[in-house]
């Protein structure tokens, strides 16, 4: 958790909300064998999303690459919707 907080430390004036989920997966499971039963363990990773616009993209990524591994993914998004208020776009943000 230690790299978190310096990521959402570094990236806090950069965004106005975030998503942070506990999730598991097969890049780098480790497999074995005890006592003659096989088992897969994916160790605990976190997925960190953040919805931002083009100007600020560059310099969170640029920011939370100096500060962790893993993968960036950076993706348009066309739309967003805000489901309790109807607001769409940036204000759906």
């Amino acid at each position: 958790m230690e790299a978190l907080d310096a990521i959402l430390d570094s990236i806090s004036d950069l965004i106005e909300g975030i998503t942070v989920t506990e999730v598991s997966g097969c890049s780098q499971s480790v497999s074995g064998s005890y006592r003659g039963s096989k088992y897969t363990f994916y160790p605990p990773a976190l997925k960190i999303e953040i919805v931002t616009n083009a100007v600020d993209a560059a310099e969170i990524v640029r920011l939370i690459q100096s500060r962790s591994d893993g993968q960036i993914c950076v993706q348009d998004v066309t739309d967003a919707l805000r489901i309790r208020n109807g607001q769409c776009g940036v204000a759906g943000l």
